[in-house]
């Protein structure tokens, strides 16, 4: 008589395998998600300051007033100049996690001042749904 070998996994074996799995899973989405919105706000803030930055260059460089605008319900910062010689706007937008507290404009001038308007409104970018995650301001002075 020979003796026959079998190789594979028992349906125990695969379902501990499982089990396991599916625990771990549940521990590492919630951390995941966190370290994704963290990125997504990280990112807004970056490309908004990116923007304000290169109208505030743009009209110190052709002499002209360029325009920053923030909108909250697009969560999106559009850049325009007086002279329209920027076409198309350029336009930044921030990702579905995060949140763009209030609209606003920034007006920069050929000399590189900027007026705010509505007057002493601050940006704050948050992701709602993570409390651990604190929120970004930005301040043009």
């Amino acid at each position: 008589m020979k003796a026959t070998i079998q190789t594979g996994f028992t349906l125990t074996e695969l379902m501990v395998t499982l089990a396991v799995v599916a625990i771990l899973a549940t521990i590492a989405i919630p951390s995941l998600q966190s370290t994704l919105a963290t990125s997504d706000l990280n990112a807004a803030q970056e490309n908004f300051i990116q923007i304000l930055n290169k109208g505030r260059g743009m009209a110190m460089a052709r002499s002209t007033i360029s325009t920053v605008s923030i909108s909250s319900a697009a969560k999106s910062a559009t850049l325009t100049l007086a002279d329209d010689s920027l076409s198309p706007a350029y336009t930044v937008t921030a990702s579905n996690r995060i949140t763009v507290n209030a609209d606003a404009t920034y007006t920069f001038n050929p000399v590189g001042t900027a007026t705010l308007s509505p007057a002493g409104i601050t940006t704050v970018l948050s992701a709602p749904g993570f409390a651990g995650i604190p929120a970004r301001t930005i301040t043009v002075s």
